[in-house]
């Protein structure tokens, strides 16, 4: 059993609990699953989503974050290597080995950074007891560029989105689709709950990072690999769905002062690990987190996902 926890996991397991408690319920938690031949991985975005709220003694989040950091890393500790984390491969790197048999400059160094920091945090959180401490003096400088890079691809994601909705209802305003010229709206609807929609979505994806990675593509490779996307991640492309589905049927504000809607960007990256085989078994994602179970349960991943208090009861936690 291969398993990887979402961020809301770690912080709802480690509400309330001081160090002592935290220490213990990790222990119990990695020996269960050591028990049943459990391996947990990290999510890269998981760790960089805990971090970025270290850097700013104001962050309500702070606190929180730092037992949740701790839980992680001894959740996902690797027994070969002390300093080292058992970590899932990213969603977009994963698209770039398989697809473009690159890597993207910079990734698995930042990856391998990610798990040290939270190495750090655990054994100063754990020693003393102090989160303040645990977040302040773990290389701020690198949490806060940390902190930094997540806001940056947070507007980049949204602004991508933005674009594509007034591209389609120039009218909305970005937040709504009202009226596509030729097209009743429940036509609209239709189109987006197809499986066309899908390797649309794909398609854009591909080209995003074909860009990134400086890759010309002709219309039929670009396509091809646009199928490929579509077969092997395809929760990470039911929840981009759901998001036009809000556009048409309500307002959707990707730009809403008061909700996160950046979040949506990190979700899908999480939520992409259900689709994958790690050493010939296949991945469980434990999340409360509904709006992934929906997507994992749309692609025909429902077996893949499971909320938090049933995998406390699975693992006799």
């Amino acid at each position: 059993m291969i398993v990887v926890f979402d961020t809301n996991v770690y912080l709802d397991l480690t509400r309330d609990l001081d160090r002592r408690a935290v220490e213990c319920l990790a222990l119990r938690l990695w020996e269960r699953e050591r028990l049943r031949g459990g391996l947990a991985l990290a999510s890269p975005t998981v760790m960089w989503e805990l971090l970025s709220h270290l850097c700013n003694p104001s962050d309500p989040c702070r606190d929180a974050s730092v037992k949740a950091v701790t839980l992680l890393a001894v959740h996902c500790q690797t027994l070969e290597e002390s300093t080292g984390l058992n970590v899932a491969a990213s969603f977009e790197g994963e698209i770039c080995r398989v697809i473009f048999h690159k890597e993207i400059d910079g990734l698995e160094d930042l990856i391998l950074r990610l798990g040290q920091i939270c190495k750090l945090v655990a054994y100063v959180y754990l020693k003393t007891g102090n989160e303040s401490l645990a977040a302040s003096g773990c290389n701020t400088g690198s949490i806060e560029t940390l902190s930094t890079m997540m806001a940056h691809e947070e507007e980049r994601f949204k602004e991508m989105f933005r674009s594509d909705v007034l591209t389609v209802d120039p009218k909305g305003r970005g937040k709504r689709i009202t009226e596509v010229a030729n097209h009743a709206i429940r036509d609209v609807l239709k189109d987006i709950r197809s499986e066309n929609m899908l390797v649309n979505l794909a398609l854009k994806l591909v080209l995003g990072m074909a860009s990134a990675l400086g890759e010309q593509l002709s219309d039929q490779q670009a396509w091809t690999y646009a199928l490929q996307v579509h077969k092997l991640f395809p929760v990470p492309l039911e929840i981009l769905r759901e998001l036009w589905e809000r556009v048409v049927t309500n307002e959707f504000d990707i730009d809403h002062p008061k909700k996160q809607r950046g979040n949506f960007h990190w979700d899908i990256n999480i939520a992409a690990v259900v689709s994958g085989v790690i050493a010939g078994e296949s991945v469980l994602l434990v999340t409360s987190d509904q709006a992934m179970i929906k997507a994992c349960a749309r692609a025909g991943y429902r077996d893949n996902v499971m909320e938090t208090a049933a995998y406390r009861d699975l693992i006799c936690l």
